[in-house]
C-alpha cells in the first residue's frame, strides 16, 4: 500500500494539473482498495 502511495504522491506533485486529479485517484483507490487509506 505504502508503494502505491508513494507513487501517486510522486506523479501527482509532478505537475499542478495532476493536483486536480489526485483527489479523484484517491476516491477511484478507496473504492478499489477500501483498506487503503488516505
Amino acid at each position: 500500500m505504502e508503494e502505491i502511495k508513494k507513487v501517486i504522491v510522486e506523479y501527482a506533485s509532478k505537475g499542478k494539473k495532476t493536483k486536480f486529479y489526485f483527489k479523484d485517484m484517491q476516491k477511484g483507490v478507496n473504492k478499489t482498495i477500501p483498506d487503503a487509506k488516505a
